[in-house]
């Protein structure tokens, strides 16, 4: 499968849609703009859905081992960083070390994809466990067409429903996290390889940025009217779609070479380090200058510009062969 332009452009802006989810701008604003920033995670699931069409285990295989050393990767940075916060604040390392590596927090990681001090990291484990089922499904042929649409239908319901509770009840965020979401867009995504791309090209961009609208707003209603029953992530799985759809009707057409390299170079880095340079400067904002820079419009932005440009020349040392 050729690289594709378009979904390269879709990951740039996804990855920093993902950065206004957890870097909020303050008040209602903030609230709206990092729900209809909802569609970043499930557009990466659904990409790498896509591309595991007709791919077998050993692809498959090569991507699991790929994804488990980007977390291996992520984690000891997230952890050495944590470490060290606990020093600068006079904190009891050995106490931390205890408290945080327990069985129940092993357990968190398996079942809820949840690592405490590093919530974004939960994405890496889901997709690892995706990729571990979908290898078993590829080598012993289960991944038929019947498989995959059945799958879906049950995962989303499985999604909607466990997401309406929780959030309707202010449960713990990571009780709605677990790789069964992450499979279900997965699955999606890879569906979208059954249809015929004529028939794709063929849909009204009118249409398509209607039901775009429909989800957009369904998503941010609970919000805006204060609901009794939050059913927002039925519009997120509608505008989600919409977008993914949008992507491949225009197929490999180049709308901003920036945000494509952003996409195709530097989006799975900026997943990792955002919030940690968010969390370096708050930080710094609070220990030197007294300042809450939290509550501010201009920080999201700043954390964007920053995070960015440290994923540029990261990227540059890492394919640099001597940098390397």
């Amino acid at each position: 499968m050729s690289e594709n332009k378009t979904l390269n452009f879709l990951k740039g802006i996804a990855c920093l849609a993902v950065i206004f989810i957890h870097v909020k701008f303050p008040g209602m604003f903030g609230k709206i703009i990092a729900l209809l920033c909802q569609f970043a995670v499930p557009i990466f699931l659904m990409i790498s859905g896509y591309y595991a069409y007709k791919r077998d285990e050993k692809v498959i295989k090569r991507r699991l081992v790929k994804m488990i050393k980007i977390f291996a990767f992520a984690f000891s940075i997230w952890t050495l960083y944590k470490v060290a916060m606990v020093i600068l604040k006079g904190g009891n390392l050995i106490n931390w070390f205890t408290t945080t590596f327990t069985i129940k927090s092993l357990f968190k990681m398996i079942v809820f994809c949840t690592i405490d001090y590093a919530i974004q990291l939960w994405y890496l484990i889901a997709i690892i466990e995706t990729y571990i089922v979908w290898y078993f499904l590829v080598k012993h042929h289960k991944n038929t067409t019947r498989n995959v649409y059945t799958s879906i239908i049950l995962l989303f319901i499985l999604y909607i429903v466990l997401t309406t509770i929780c959030e309707t009840n202010g449960l713990a965020w990571y009780l709605k996290i677990n790789f069964l979401r992450a499979m279900g867009w997965f699955l999606l995504g890879y569906s979208f390889n059954y249809i015929d791309k004529k028939k794709i090209k063929n849909l009204k961009l009118e249409s398509l940025i209607l039901v775009y609208l429909v989800g957009a707003f369904i998503t941010i209603a609970p919000t805006i009217f204060n609901t009794q029953i939050n059913f927002s992530c039925v519009g997120v799985i509608i505008f989600s779609t919409a977008i993914f759809i949008l992507a491949l009707k225009f197929s490999n057409k180049s709308f901003n070479k920036t945000i494509e390299y952003i996409g195709k170079n530097l989006s799975l880095n900026i997943y990792i380090f955002h919030n940690l340079i968010a969390s370096l400067f708050r930080f710094i904002s609070k220990k030197l200058f007294s300042f809450n820079i939290q509550n501010t419009f201009y920080f999201p932005i700043l954390v964007l510009i920053c995070t960015v440009l440290f994923c540029y020349i990261l990227n540059k040392i890492f394919n640099h062969k001597k940098l390397s």
